[in-house]
């Protein structure tokens, strides 16, 4: 019976500790938001910019 409880509360305690760290972790998302944060860039490659002498 004693197994039974340990494995219980291993159990609440590392559902406990998963919701604690998944409300920690949208407190980076938010504060680390890099797209918000840097300016907008482009990655496409634009016509001009593409050399076709080497195919």
């Amino acid at each position: 019976m004693k197994g039974k409880i340990a494995v219980f509360a291993v159990i609440i305690f590392t559902m406990i500790v998963l919701i604690l760290c998944w409300f920690w972790l949208q407190d980076v998302i938010t504060d680390y938001d890099l797209e918000r944060t840097s300016p907008v860039q482009t990655t496409e490659l634009l016509p001009s910019h593409i050399d076709c002498r080497q195919f």
